[in-house]
């Protein structure tokens, strides 16, 4: 499910990167945070109270990829997911760096034919932006990276290392299991 699909008082899974993590000191004492989470076009607050924070504190890192599974509440006019669960998504990821969105729709005809588990970035370097496919995951397969060799900068499975400043991000190519 994206996150544009939430709706109030449902409980959901949802599929993001965690942009920033804001912990704070309850009046109890206790550790809680603020989650900013992204599925590449819209931006949710994630709320994880004391429980959940002692049981996956430790799990959670900006730039990766998680699971987040929990109620989604309205609060200040906007919604928000109240953590139940979590789990990271993979440590595989399946980047595509692309210079700009001319060759988007062949990228996703090609991921389309490769269906599988492991989630799909692009790089956009004209934008200096990284973006989360929803929807595509795909399968380990060297055809795959061949297919797309031809209308792209560079493409790969590879680990991505937790980054706090992405301007300073350099890619870790190489397959990773």
């Amino acid at each position: 499910m994206s996150l544009s699909e939430l709706s109030e008082g449902q409980t959901a899974t949802v599929l993001v990167e965690i942009e920033s993590i804001r912990v704070i000191r309850t009046k109890k004492g206790e550790n809680m945070a603020f989650l900013k989470v992204s599925d590449s076009k819209t931006k949710l607050e994630v709320t994880v109270f004391s429980d959940q924070y002692r049981q996956f504190n430790n799990l959670l890192h900006e730039g990766r990829f998680y699971y987040l599974n929990g109620k989604v509440q309205a609060r200040d006019g906007r919604l928000q997911l109240v953590l139940n669960n979590l789990k990271e998504a993979v440590s595989e990821r399946f980047w595509i760096q692309a210079a700009d969105h001319e060759h988007d729709s062949e990228i996703y005809h090609i991921l389309e034919q490769y269906k599988g588990q492991i989630p799909v970035i692009i790089r956009y370097e004209n934008e200096q932006k990284n973006v989360l496919l929803p929807g595509y995951f795909v399968a380990k397969d060297v055809s795959l990276q061949e297919s797309l060799s031809q209308i792209t900068m560079k493409n790969d499975l590879s680990l991505k290392k937790s980054m706090k400043n992405k301007k300073n991000f350099n890619f870790n190519y190489g397959i990773i299991s």
